[in-house]
């Protein structure tokens, strides 16, 4: 299944990553992917104006600033998925448990399998993650 047409957000501050991250879901969804360095006002008045179906952000639990993003994406009913390094996010973060985690370094198959639930038929937040059980 392609993706034509769905706008994929990418926020990230390593190049390199965000590079890598977009290339594998352009190539594997043929979506439109925007790589984005994290700036609060910018991204803010992008997912204000509906830009984008799905954001993936790099995020630890402690980034209040990251998490404004998160809230302001979810009101505007843009998908999101949290890319982490951080062990205690890996079952997803207090108060956003319903988002999709995919760990650093991120097994490209399992990417395009996270953001292929999320921007597919079911309910953005419901599909997959990475969350161990309890």
């Amino acid at each position: 299944m392609k993706f034509q047409g769905k706008r994929v957000l990418i926020v990230e501050d390593d190049s390199l990553i965000a590079f890598d991250t977009g290339n594998t879901l352009e190539q594997a969804l043929g979506a439109d992917v925007t790589l984005r360095r994290f700036d609060l006002g910018e991204l803010s008045d992008l997912l204000k104006n509906g830009y984008a179906d799905l954001m993936m952000i790099e995020l630890c639990a402690d980034q209040e600033d990251r998490l404004d993003l998160v809230r302001i994406a979810s009101m505007a009913g843009t998908s999101v998925v949290i890319g982490t390094v951080c062990d205690e996010d890996r079952n997803g973060v207090r108060g956003y448990e319903h988002i999709p985690v995919i760990v650093k370094p991120y097994d490209p198959a399992r990417l395009v399998q996270i953001v292929k639930a999320e921007l597919g038929p079911c309910a953005p937040g419901s599909c997959l993650s990475e969350r161990m059980p309890a």
